[in-house]
């Protein structure tokens, strides 16, 4: 939605798309707007604003200022959010599971997740995709215990193929290690595809993979009942 403010160097409102979310505490809120300014020489706006959740202030620093006259009238239009400052990344929690199947996975893909909090997206994609390698590779070596060194020694395409038995699973991380590698290569091979579908994937991946550390937990706890 959009909302307008008029700031102290203009005569005119300048509208701006609503922000959704605090860089610092993380809540969804819709911020205090306190002051706006307009860089004119640089066609920038920035925006000074109050979180009412944990009531620190940020900005938000738009890379366009345009000026749209109607009716003989005038008024600004900032868009293109560039960033806020200051950001303080959120940290994803994992299922104690995974946590404990692969730690690297878990650290790696808050690191990835920071850089891209930062719009660090030339680097976000590739962490992502080492971190994607640890969590398939540590479930392999969890459902092949004897096949440690080879599993490490693997090509990640060819563990996966050699080493998941289950169809779904297989086709799932298969495609998030496609996504993945295109965060890494020069050219793109999946041009409508981006670093949320590679999320997206690795959550789907987690999901499979933590589907069958509880059904092993659960044939535990029946065969120790037997």
């Amino acid at each position: 939605m959009k909302k307008s403010i008029r700031p102290e160097n203009m005569s005119v409102n300048v509208y701006y798309e609503d922000i959704h979310s605090c860089p610092i505490c993380n809540s969804k809120i819709s911020p205090i707007y306190l002051y706006g300014k307009a860089l004119f020489n640089k066609s920038k706006f920035s925006l000074f604003c109050e979180c009412p959740s944990c009531g620190k202030t940020f900005t938000a620093f738009y890379d366009s200022l345009t000026n749209n006259k109607y009716n003989n009238m005038s008024e600004y239009n900032a868009s293109d959010l560039g960033y806020i400052a200051p950001i303080f990344p959120e940290t994803k929690i994992f299922d104690e599971k995974i946590s404990n199947l692969s730690p690297n996975f878990v650290e790696t893909y808050n690191q990835s997740l920071s850089a891209e909090k930062y719009n660090l997206t030339q680097i976000s994609g590739m962490g992502y995709r080492k971190a994607l390698e640890f969590l398939i590779k540590d479930y392999c070596i969890y459902k092949n215990p004897d096949k440690k060194d080879e599993i490490l020694n693997t090509f990640l395409g060819n563990c996966i193929n050699t080493y998941i038995d289950d169809d779904k699973v297989k086709n799932i991380t298969k495609v998030s290690v496609w996504l993945g590698n295109d965060e890494t290569h020069y050219i793109k091979k999946f041009e409508d595809k981006d670093i949320n579908d590679l999320k997206r994937f690795i959550d789907t991946s987690l999901y499979f993979i933590l589907y069958n550390l509880n059904a092993d937990e659960a044939e535990d706890i029946i065969n120790s009942q037997q």
